[in-house]
């Protein structure tokens, strides 16, 4: 198909495609939408010896994108001699491997002095690798930290995948030691939740060298800021009814704006037009279906697969993606009948579909759903939020919404 296209269609083709990026976290400034006040935030915090800034929140809603855009932000703020090293925590590791990885990827300012009256100091780089020792202590970090005239940010990212219990204490050790010993260097901790409390109880005393930035879901004009940038380096433009689709569709997410823009992108550029229209987002959300993260299509595969070609898990899960719920997600079993209802195209009860809402909290549909609450009052929610925006798509996909997609989606905005 795209060999079809014009010569300039087929450049901005492939130019969408480092402009919206659903595959990685955005890291250049001038495509970073939003998220000002959290950015200024960390900076400020960065600024202030002693304090620490913890970044969480939801999935999907930007967290390693601000990491990414940290060291230019800083650049263009008057820090340049900021050394910014950001890295990716994973499941196998304790202290001493998330510390061999930060401080192997950097090099430190030092020193010297020469012999002599009239000489000056001389600023030697060197590399941390040959600094850092096999096992990494919080006194070796310190060690390190102090020699370096260079003031430091180590930002470790996806750190809630670390399931070490010591290695958190150490770290909140290693927070507490910077702090009270004035080194020139700051760590920020990246993470989804919805509070830091887990760090804070392992180690109270540093709760006051802690500075909170959560990451709350993208409204309407900062996600409109991610497609109108996009736009705009492409000379495009596109409808409104268009636009409103991928917003909605987004619940948020920036995420989903950066897949459903692409492929709708993409799919008017298939056509060779500049104008972005309603049928070239629908054309766009068949092809995000099968672009998705594959962890969003596992998990959606696992909650409905069933041998009955009468089963109802596609439908009462759709209904789930349909309801707004409260402000943390969460939705009862009485708001599906409406959505349902809809999707059936007949009147149902609750009886019909309790049994479906208890599977999805079950590992054998994945636990795709989280409970809470008392007997006949529970409450549940999606426990990834990325799959909400997916199971819409799909069930627009599969042809189970007959209605218009700004008809039946919800709104994620108060």
């Amino acid at each position: 198909m795209v060999e079809q296209i014009e010569e300039q269609y087929r450049d901005l083709y492939v130019k969408a495609g480092l402009l919206l990026t659903p595959g990685a976290p955005v890291n250049k400034k001038d495509l970073f939408s939003g998220r000002i006040e959290q950015l200024s935030k960390v900076v400020t915090t960065i600024n202030a010896q002693g304090l620490h800034p913890i970044i969480f929140g939801e999935r999907g809603v930007g967290k390693t994108s601000i990491a990414n855009i940290l060291k230019e932000t800083l650049d263009r703020v008057g820090f340049e001699q900021v050394i910014v090293n950001r890295t990716n925590c994973n499941s196998s590791d304790d202290y001493s491997t998330v510390w061999n990885r930060a401080l192997g990827q950097v090099a430190y300012i030092e020193e010297s002095h020469t012999m002599g009256f009239d000489s000056q100091p001389q600023q030697l780089s060197i590399p941390l690798a040959e600094k850092v020792p096999e096992k990494v202590t919080p006194s070796e970090v310190l060690n390190i930290f102090r020699k370096s005239i260079a003031p430091a940010v180590f930002i470790f990212d996806e750190f809630d995948r670390i399931t070490n219990n010591n290695a958190k204490n150490l770290f909140a050790d290693t927070i507490k030691a910077i702090s009270d010993h004035a080194i020139n260097a700051t760590l920020i901790l990246v993470g989804v939740g919805e509070t830091i409390d887990e760090l804070i109880e392992s180690h109270e005393s540093i709760a006051r060298s802690l500075v909170q930035v959560k990451i709350p879901r993208m409204n309407t004009s900062e996600l409109d800021g991610i497609i109108r940038k996009a736009l705009n380096e492409l000379g495009m433009n596109i409808d409104n009814e268009a636009r409103q689709i991928i917003l909605q569709l987004s619940q948020g997410l920036p995420y989903y704006t950066h897949l459903i823009g692409l492929n709708a992108i993409r799919a008017t550029l298939l056509t060779n037009s500049l104008s972005v229209k309603l049928g070239d987002v629908m054309a766009g959300i068949e092809t995000a279906v099968g672009d998705a993260q594959h962890s969003a299509v596992s998990a959606y595969q696992e909650a409905v697969r069933s041998s009955y070609k009468t089963h109802l898990y596609k439908e009462v899960l759709l209904a789930c993606a349909l309801v707004k719920g409260d402000e943390l997600g969460f939705f009862a079993a009485s708001d599906l009948r409406a959505p349902l209802s809809r999707i059936l195209d007949r009147q149902v009860d609750i009886a019909a579909f309790t049994q479906h809402l208890e599977k999805f909290c079950s590992e054998q549909r994945g636990n795709i759903l989280i409970k809470i609450g008392a007997k006949r009052n529970f409450r549940y929610r999606f426990k990834n939020p990325l799959l909400k925006p997916f199971v819409v798509i799909r069930g627009y996909v599969d042809g189970l919404l007959k209605n218009s997609l700004l008809e039946v989606l919800p709104s994620w905005e108060t």
